[in-house]
């Protein structure tokens, strides 16, 4: 969620129109690996968050991180998961 001083990163500004929903995450979300060592993924995530857009934030974040325990499954947890929601209400 923070960039590490002297890590290289690019800044960019988006426009955040009502309906809009952003979706911040730790890499211990995509990188989480079941027991075959087959990662969450980004592919995964992303179809996670399209198919529930219609949650409240707090709940796209327990999804999201219900959804990560579950591909886990016994694995142990080798990295934080850490989501961010932030929703923009339509008008």
């Amino acid at each position: 969620m923070g960039i590490m001083e002297g890590f290289p990163f690019q800044e960019t500004s988006i426009e955040f129109h009502p309906g809009d929903t952003l979706v911040v995450f730790s890499d211990g979300v995509t990188e989480a690996m079941d027991s075959d060592r087959e990662q969450f993924g980004e592919m995964r995530l992303s179809d996670l968050a399209c198919q529930n857009a219609g949650l409240t934030a707090s709940g796209l974040v327990d999804k999201i991180v219900r959804s990560v325990r579950v591909h886990a499954g016994e694995a142990p947890q080798s990295d934080d998961i850490t989501a961010l929601v932030v929703k923009r209400a339509a008008i």
